[in-house]
């Protein structure tokens, strides 16, 4: 945040008690007290130590250095300013060599133009002649308009001095009101910040254990669905921002809020901030909900999108909360930080929806001052504040319960915790892993759906049709054939290969037919068919390929618990 200058002779170690004698030869010096006057004019300070002088400035935090020639030859300039500009941070920086001829301008040159991280150099020769390889643009136009004026006026020393003594005192004060604002925001540890952090973990582990690349484990742990909301499970608008789609996304959230939230805890309030990551992570939910592509949404991006847009609103409107000395660093970072989320919004299977509605609320809530430190302490103590964040907790960690107690997911593929289930309108019943839906596409043909792949693992649905008579045994075969053709051509795409022949056997002293295919997205497909003296009972099962052993054992449940009075 700050900007510094030092002025120095190349290989030299000067007292502390000549400084007088140093600041008098550059003032005397009309091509140094240019350049000081330059730096000076951008809002900088000359702060006199042992052998050197600093310049500070608030504009830049790129380091300024003024070297003075002297008597010494070019190529030791040369070596000297190649090993001074490794010294900045970064490789950024800008030096300034006063003094010398053609042969030190061509030092400076070769310097200038071997480097590869932007440092910058310029040389102002015995004549008064700048030349400017490279330099940061404030400092370049400042140079310029310095050594471009037609006159040469005669220093003012009393005036330049005394410039500097104000501008020091005005960066001590900065300096200060830094030191002060830092003491502040450091006193309380960020509590929530790291309890949120140690439940999103907690709740990874549990997708570890279930699963965590399973879109099921996610779902019946809270996750957000569309579908879901709609059926009146209201806790997945909280519950979705503890779980995570993999160890990157994780990571990502992770670290961005263990980096935003602490520094917004402790400058807003606990309460102020509780209030706000709860509000941001369900204002997330609700857009994509509302105007998101469908589909399940997972991850804190809703809520630390709202500390982003909390901190693009105190860069924009800053209220005394931050040291004036910060505030144009701090609009900078708000600036990489919003071109940083919308590219990471712009990938696939990202929620824009959510980062914009957790955005707005963040935004909106520290730029309108509900939730800003202004008026009251950092340490967030006034107890309206307060039950506000602690309601927002309270609720937050209710919805998370929630989710983890309805989805069961423990329960996931447990066959024992099926209920049994009567196939209305037949008589058949089957023990199915949820309540199937009746939907009669005929007087002669039903539909039930008996699993969704969203919670179950498996989307699975039984398609039942009743003979107008009783078949023989050549159109039972003939029956099976077709079915087999039928399959073949619904389930046969282009990127969508056989799992192996169609196998039959026998179930309950019926026949069966078992047809499978597998797709190169990592999707399976299995069509199972019994021929029944009554009707054609047809189970058709999608899932995920790595998924199949837990497809495979759901589907012999299901048809080994068929019973008919």
């Amino acid at each position: 945040m700050r900007k510094f200058l030092s002025v120095f002779d190349l290989g030299r170690s000067i007292p502390g008690t000549t400084l007088p004698m140093i600041q008098q030869r550059w003032l005397d010096d009309d091509r140094s007290a240019r350049a000081m006057r330059a730096l000076v004019g951008m809002g900088a300070i000359v702060v006199h130590e042992a052998g050197y002088t600093q310049q500070w400035s608030h504009e830049s935090p790129r380091p300024t250095v003024l070297v003075w020639v002297g008597d010494r030859p070019a190529a030791d300039v040369e070596a000297q300013l190649r090993l001074l500009l490794k010294t900045f941070a970064a490789g950024e920086g800008d030096v300034v060599v006063i003094g010398g001829d053609s042969a030190h301008r061509a030092a400076a040159r070769a310097v200038s133009e071997g480097s590869v991280d932007r440092a910058g150099v310029a040389h102002v020769n015995d004549a008064g002649e700048l030349w400017i390889g490279y330099a940061e643009p404030g400092l370049d136009r400042a140079l310029r308009a310095e050594f471009d004026r037609a006159d040469a006026p005669v220093v003012d020393r009393v005036a330049l001095v005394e410039a500097e003594r104000e501008q020091r005192e005005r960066v001590a004060k900065a300096q200060a009101e830094v030191a002060s604002f830092n003491a502040q925001i450091s006193k309380q540890k960020p509590w929530i910040t790291w309890g949120l952090l140690a439940v999103m973990i907690a709740m990874f582990a549990v997708q570890l254990r279930f699963g965590s690349e399973s879109l099921s484990t996610s779902v019946r742990l809270g996750a957000m669905s569309r579908e879901k909301l709609k059926g009146g499970e209201l806790y997945r608008l909280l519950s979705y921002s503890f779980l995570h789609g993999g160890v990157n996304h994780l990571l990502m959230n992770g670290l961005s809020l263990f980096s935003l939230g602490a520094f917004y805890e402790r400058l807003l309030g606990r309460g102020r901030f509780a209030t706000l990551y709860v509000l941001s992570a369900l204002a997330g939910a609700l857009a994509a909900a509302l105007f998101g592509k469908g589909g399940v949404v997972v991850g804190a991006s809703g809520a630390v999108f709202g500390l982003i847009g909390a901190s693009v609103a105190l860069a924009v409107k800053p209220m005394g909360a931050l040291p004036a000395v910060l505030v144009a660093g701090f609009r900078r970072n708000a600036v990489v930080n919003i071109a940083l989320q919308v590219m990471v919004s712009l990938l696939p299977n990202v929620s824009m929806a959510a980062h914009v509605g957790g955005f707005l609320v963040g935004f909106a809530m520290v730029y309108s001052g509900l939730a800003h430190p202004k008026d009251t302490p950092m340490e967030g103590r006034d107890a309206p504040m307060r039950a506000l964040g602690f309601a927002s907790l309270l609720l937050l960690g209710a919805a998370t319960v929630a989710g983890v107690v309805h989805g069961r997911v423990w329960a996931r593929g447990d066959v024992s915790a099926w209920q049994r289930y009567t196939l209305a309108p037949t008589t058949m019943s089957m023990r199915l892993p949820r309540a199937p839906n009746a939907a009669p596409a005929s007087a002669t043909r039903f539909e039930w759906r008996v699993a969704e792949f969203s919670e179950d693992g498996v989307q699975a649905g039984l398609i039942y049709g009743r003979y107008a008579a009783t078949p023989t045994d050549d159109e039972l075969e003939d029956l099976a054939r077709a079915f087999v053709a039928g399959t073949q051509a619904i389930a046969h795409p282009s990127d969508t290969f056989s799992s192996g022949p169609p196998r039959r056997s026998m179930l309950g002293g019926f026949r069966r037919i078992d047809q499978g295919f597998s797709a190169a997205s990592g999707v399976g497909f299995r069509n199972t068919l019994l021929l029944r003296r009554t009707g054609i009972l047809s189970l058709q099962v999608v899932y995920r390929s790595a998924e199949r052993a837990d497809a495979d054992r759901a589907i012999e449940a299901m048809l080994e618990s068929l019973t008919e009075p």
